[in-house]
């Protein structure tokens, strides 16, 4: 499935150029409420469906070491105001990206649920799913992954003198990363599928996993804006061994007077092939030299 990424121009030709995409640290993002009203609802939630479980707050709320990236697609083909907000008023580009090529150029052998693509195996380096923007909903999907995980493992943490269940931590690491799937109501009309992953500075700084070990992860990445120093995490649009690549259309901004033929050449000089390159039809041809 198809879905879309809007950026400047300036974006989209190191996007290209250098065939990767950007995941940035989400406590940077515009939305003031990112990170905030999902983990108070999996706390209260998981102290409601595992009421005897010793483990009373499976979230850090505000772990300075615990960071998540991501990176938003959009369901919407061609959004006006996705034009608007993330294209430079509409003088920008928008990137079809094939999830599941996108997944299969990004795959390792970690722990997960891996993934056959046109025979590339493996587990993704990142997450992918659809944001929801109702409080209602999003309390309604913890609860019952809480409830199909106590009919089928029992109460997690329930006796400190058990031991620790290898599905216990992966019933917290998996709500961990659902923190990062409610917005705000606000951003409702973007229908974002998000790219993201989790990671824990405090775990790479005192391990040796990402210095030696074949199965590492990306490692951090920093750039500078006009708020300081700014993480984020690389991700592959184009596996060369396996001739896989993520991008599968373009389309140009209502604002955009690039020739169609210019951006096929750029494509093809930089190896990507058979990528439909079109024009935005949000405003009228007439109107594309006027501010949207």
């Amino acid at each position: 499935m198809e879905n879309y990424h809007y950026c400047d121009a300036d974006a989209f030709l190191s996007i290209i150029k250098n065939k990767e995409l950007w995941l940035s640290d989400l406590r940077n993002v515009n939305d003031p409420h990112e990170l905030k009203s999902a983990p108070v609802i999996i706390k209260q939630k998981f102290e409601s469906v595992f009421p005897t479980s010793k483990y009373k707050y499976p979230i850090d709320l505000d772990s300075p070491s615990s960071t998540f990236f991501s990176l938003s697609l959009s369901k919407e083909a061609d959004l006006l105001s996705q034009w608007r907000a993330y294209s430079r008023n509409g003088t920008g580009f928008q990137i079809g990206i094939d999830v599941d090529a996108l997944k299969a150029c990004n795959l390792t052998h970690k722990t997960g649920v891996p993934v056959n693509y046109r025979g590339a195996v493996g587990v993704p380096l990142f997450e992918v799913s659809e944001v929801l923007y109702e409080e209602e909903e999003f309390s309604t999907l913890i609860e019952n992954k809480l409830k199909r995980f106590l009919k089928e493992y029992q109460v997690p943490f329930e006796s400190e003198s058990r031991g620790l269940k290898l599905s216990d931590v992966f019933l917290i690491e998996d709500l961990i990363k659902d923190r990062c799937l409610l917005k705000h109501r606000f951003y409702e009309e973007e229908k974002e599928v998000r790219v993201f992953l989790h990671m824990d500075y405090q775990w790479i700084e005192e391990t040796d996993f990402y210095r030696n070990s074949s199965l590492k992860g990306p490692l951090p990445q920093f750039r500078v804006n006009n708020i300081g120093l700014i993480p984020y995490v690389a991700i592959s649009i184009f596996n060369t061994e396996l001739d896989i690549q993520a991008v599968k259309s373009i389309k140009l901004g209502p604002n955009n007077n690039s020739r169609i033929e210019d951006v096929d050449m750029f494509l093809k000089i930089n190896g990507f092939k058979d990528v439909h390159v079109s024009r935005s039809v949000s405003v009228r041809r007439s109107q594309v030299d006027a501010p949207i």
